[in-house]
């Protein structure tokens, strides 16, 4: 995965141009953009986080006020510790050298990362704001189911 992001943020000359797995995407092309951000959330379904690409625009929306090129570079690389950067340090620490399974960061490195955390809550306000994920209760009042 470390790799495969590295690549994501290899520019080339044209600062609005990066190179994806061997495909140019230009930041400025909605299409293209949307090439990445899938890229993105299907990385993160590959380790086990559930979001879409709708979801990961309502993040981007309301944490960056941005869901374009700018959002996404904050979101994957900003230096706080609710970032993705140090959930791709654990990423790559999880196997060890010789390819066995690291157990300590696999037992700790989802539950103590501030960036699943954040992520959780920023999931968990999404779904409340989907009418469709409300029930209507006996006192005609919404309820949500709390994750």
């Amino acid at each position: 995965m470390r790799s495969e992001l590295s690549r994501a943020t290899s520019a080339t000359s044209d600062s609005s141009i990066i190179n994806l797995n061997g495909v140019q995407i230009d930041l400025d092309d909605p299409a293209s953009f949307n090439y990445l951000k899938g890229f993105v959330v299907q990385l993160l379904n590959s380790v086990g986080i559930p979001i879409n690409n709708e979801q990961l625009d309502y993040i981007l929306n309301n944490r960056f006020d941005s869901s374009d090129a700018r959002g996404l570079s904050l979101f994957m690389n900003s230096n706080s510790t609710d970032s993705m950067t140090p959930f791709i340090n654990i990423l790559g620490s999880l196997v060890n050298n010789d390819g066995t399974l690291n157990n300590k960061y696999a037992s700790d490195g989802y539950t103590n990362c501030g960036f699943i955390k954040e992520l959780a809550n920023w999931m968990g306000q999404y779904n409340r704001s989907r009418q469709t994920s409300s029930r209507l209760g006996f006192d005609s009042k919404r309820y949500y189911q709390v994750s």
